[in-house]
């Protein structure tokens, strides 16, 4: 790895995740989601994407981390290409659900 891929990106840079796969599921109503990753699903929280809302085979870049659960599962960090709106409240808001 590169020293400028183990700084991170600064808000709203596109794709500089040094990973890539693509969404698997998401829930608009929650704010997670999995996304698929050499053949892992890998966690991803509305609060680690950088704009936008990910969508059900979407194409993301991200960085990955060890969950805050600490039980050795992976989530997404540093989210880019996410194509839906941005919701307000950030997974915290109710409605939406005519999905």
């Amino acid at each position: 790895g590169s020293a400028e891929a183990a700084k991170g990106g600064g808000k709203g840079a596109a794709g500089t995740g040094t990973c890539a796969g693509t969404v698997k599921s998401y829930s608009g109503e929650k704010g997670w989601g999995f996304v698929e990753y050499n053949g892992q699903d890998i966690f991803l929280h509305i609060k680690n994407c950088n704009g936008g809302t990910p969508q059900s085979g979407d194409w993301l870049t991200f960085d990955v981390a060890d969950a805050v659960q600490g039980n050795g599962k992976l989530m997404a960090v540093n989210i880019s290409g996410c194509t839906g709106w941005s919701e307000k409240g950030k997974g915290k808001g109710k409605g939406g659900k005519g999905d």
